[in-house]
Formats: structure tokens, C-alpha cells, sequence
């Protein structure tokens, strides 16, 4: 079990550059990890390089206002490969993703005022793997 700090950041990176040739293929295990915040579920992509073993630099992923889709778990399988270990979290909920700009603004409106400082697990930011190891992508 390793324990990681994250980093916010949002929609991007900047590469980790500690880790050796980044030519060299380097396993991913991905997969969605579901979290609760109160009474309510959340859906995280988790993302770290499959043979590295003990603590690892790490990235928290903030995804734009249509919610968390690929580009966000792109990023975060990404940063793996460069050896980071990475969690995409979800600001709206379970399932809750919007196709248009006026579902957009309904579930940014949804935050309110207090935004993404409720949708993180009690103990955030601090992340144990590989706990949810059942469902790799």
C-alpha cells in the first residue's frame, strides 16, 4: 500500500523529469474508483505505473465544467507513464456528465459557492493505493 501526496492542477501537467529515459515503456494500471463525500458518490480515475513500489510524487486532475471524460483520464494514465501517481477526481457525482453547454452551467450551478472544496474524500490530499484495484481500465 503506498501513500501519495497530490498536487492540484488543472488540465495540465508539467512532466516529471526525476525518472529516467521517458522513452522507456513503463506499465499503467488505471482504473474508476468510486468515492463518497458525505451521503453522496463520486466516480475518480486512479492512474500509477503498475511496478513501482512504495511513495510517489503525485497529481490531483480537476476536469472542466462537462465533467470528468477522457482527456481528464488521458492526462492522468499520462502522468503515470512518467512515473507519477495520478487521481482524476469528479466535482459533480456519479454518472453526472453533461453533453451541451446548458447542462454545463446546470451542474457548475449545482456547486454552488462552495465548488470543489465538498467533492473531495474526507482526508484529501492524501490518496492510499491500490485499495481500489478491482476494476482496472
Amino acid at each position: 500500500m503506498s501513500v501519495i501526496a497530490v498536487t492540484l492542477v488543472q488540465g495540465c501537467w508539467a512532466g516529471h523529469s526525476d525518472h529516467g529515459d521517458e522513452k522507456k515503456k513503463v506499465d499503467v494500471t488505471s482504473m474508476s474508483v468510486d468515492y463518497l463525500v458525505g451521503d453522496d458518490t463520486f466516480e475518480g480515475f486512479v492512474a500509477y505505473p503498475t511496478s513501482t513500489k512504495g511513495p510517489l510524487p503525485g497529481l490531483l486532475i480537476s476536469h472542466a465544467w462537462y465533467g470528468l471524460g477522457e482527456g481528464e483520464m488521458m492526462r492522468a494514465e499520462e502522468a503515470a507513464a512518467k512515473g507519477y501517481a495520478a487521481f482524476a477526481l469528479d466535482m459533480y457525482g456519479k454518472g453526472k456528465r453533461a453533453t451541451s453547454v446548458p447542462e454545463a452551467m446546470a451542474l457548475r450551478g449545482e456547486l454552488g459557492s462552495l465548488g470543489a472544496d465538498v467533492r473531495l474524500p474526507v482526508g484529501a490530499p492524501t490518496y492510499t493505493l491500490p485499495d481500489h484495484a478491482p476494476n482496472p481500465r
